[in-house]
This record gives structure tokens, sequence and C-alpha cells, in this order.
């Protein structure tokens, strides 16, 4: 494994508020066909640390917009911060540009704050956006590893390590196409 370049301790945050709808009954409507009365919840999640409930998912980061979608605001400024951050940390660790058209390991360590189920998985898109244009040129590069995750009480961080990639192939070799 390749030495580590730079790591960052970053806070756990994640999307603020998102809405669920719920089926809590079925009516008929007036043809004889049942229907969905839907009730809408909103959920306050993963607020600067402060985590009353699951992660929502990745779509909960955006808002549709006609033709296509756009982060929220709540999630740009996670973005932001954590790009803050760790343009902090990889210029302390003496980087001074991105590592440019090379594969780049992000080995992720989560402490969550309590025992509820959580997909952690969900954190890593935009942090894998807020580290583009400062470790690596583009997320095209970027290799996140989730490597493990702990309950630390009342604690929400994600510690990620960022290597190189070895540029050893032999993994290549293993891998069987003829069955495509």
């Amino acid at each position: 494994m390749s030495d580590v370049l730079c790591s960052f301790d970053m806070p756990l945050m994640m999307f603020g508020k998102y809405k669920r709808k719920k089926t809590v009954e079925w009516t008929t409507d007036k043809n004889g066909k049942k229907k969905p009365k839907k009730q809408v919840t909103v959920y306050d999640e993963m607020v600067r640390g402060e985590d009353p409930g699951l992660f929502p998912s990745v779509n909960h980061i955006y808002r549709k917009m006609r033709g296509g979608q756009q982060l929220t605001d709540m999630a740009k400024n996670h973005l932001l911060d954590w790009r803050e951050m760790a343009q902090i940390s990889w210029a302390e660790a003496g980087k001074n540009e991105p590592i440019k058209k090379k594969l780049v390991y992000v080995d992720a360590y989560f402490i969550l704050p309590n025992n509820k189920v959580r997909d952690v998985s969900n954190v890593l898109k935009l942090l894998m956006d807020a580290l583009e244009g400062v470790v690596y040129e583009n997320d095209y590069y970027a290799l996140p590893r989730i490597m493990d995750m702990r309950v630390v009480k009342d604690k929400a961080r994600c510690y990620l390590e960022i290597r190189e990639c070895d540029s050893n192939e032999e993994w290549l070799e293993k891998v069987n196409f003829l069955h495509v």
C-alpha cells in the first residue's frame, strides 16, 4: 500500500430537512379504483453534526430544476465548508495543487454519534465533489473506499486518508471477460 499523502478530519455534515411521503390509508375514487392517501413527513437530519435520525439518500442533496437538478443551499454550504477544510489540510501537507491524471485512493473512516442504522455511502458523493480541484483534478480519478465505521457517542466525523493509487495492474489478469 502506498504512503498517505494527506489526511483530513472532517465534521460529518449532511443535508438538512427533507420530505418523505408515506401511504397512511387507501381511498376509492369515483370509478371505484383504489388510490393511496399519502401523508408528508418532514425530517430534519444531520445538520452540522447534530443527528436525530437516518442519513437521507443522495437524492436529497439536489432539487429539481428545469432541465436537470441543482444542489440545495444546505448541500452547497456543506460542500464549500468541506472544500475549505480540505484546502487548509492539503496546504499544510505541503501540497499546492491537485494530483493530475492519476488515480487516487480516498480511504474513509466514519465516526457515528449513535447506533442508529445509516448508509454512510450516501456521504461520499458530496464529499468526493468537495475534494475535486483540491486533492484531484476531477472526481473521475477518485477511488473512494469505506474502511471502517465506529460509534463514538455524540461525535460525528469522517477521517480521510489520501493515497496515490499503485500502478499494479495484475488484478486485471484475474478478471474473466468471457462470461460477459
